[in-house]
């Protein structure tokens, strides 16, 4: 039983561990490079950092024995899941933003590229990765969702439109 325990919390203790050894890695990268380029990284960037990092240790704790008083129901699991990969996807397409957009294209090659076109960029990567792990984590498939026409989802009170023939010209 003590065997079981102890390895139980040899495990647990691992797991969190090589979490927070990789999220002061990824932080350490981020502030080096806020660091080289002289600006103050966002606050957005610190909130998800915390937030993503407090998901993840949640969800080790759900998942070990040891540790009884954290048993999330399976959509709440879920969620929380999701909510974890979609804070990671955000840090990593903010990484790539800063590292390849902002310092190679703009700094080293000189090329303009808006901040709103920026934005837009980091927003689509976080609409791809969000129908993706809506379908591999929840195993919700969004693209089943898009009706094929409009006559699908018009209420049954409106008229459904009817196709008619061109008619002939008169000459």
């Amino acid at each position: 039983m003590i065997d079981r325990e102890l390895r139980l919390l040899n495990e647990l203790l691992l797991q969190l561990g090589a979490t927070f050894i990789l999220a002061v890695a990824l932080f350490g990268v981020y502030m080096l490079m806020s660091w080289k380029r002289a600006k103050k990284p966002p606050r957005s960037f610190f909130t998800i950092y915390v937030v993503t990092l407090a998901l993840y240790v949640l969800l080790i704790l759900n998942e070990s024995e040891l540790v009884g008083w954290v048993d999330l129901w399976e959509g709440v699991y879920l969620w929380t899941k999701f909510a974890a990969y979609l804070g990671t996807a955000f840090l990593l397409l903010k990484a790539v933003d800063v590292l390849f957009l902002e310092d190679y294209l703009i700094a080293t090659k000189g090329l303009y590229i808006p901040d709103l076109l920026r934005l837009l960029i980091l927003l689509g990567g976080l609409a791809g990765a969000g129908i993706i792990f809506l379908w591999t984590v929840m195993g919700i498939n969004v693209v089943a969702l898009v009706p094929r026409n409009t006559n699908d989802v018009m209420p049954p009170s409106m008229p459904k439109t009817k196709r008619t023939t061109p008619r002939a010209r008169v000459q």
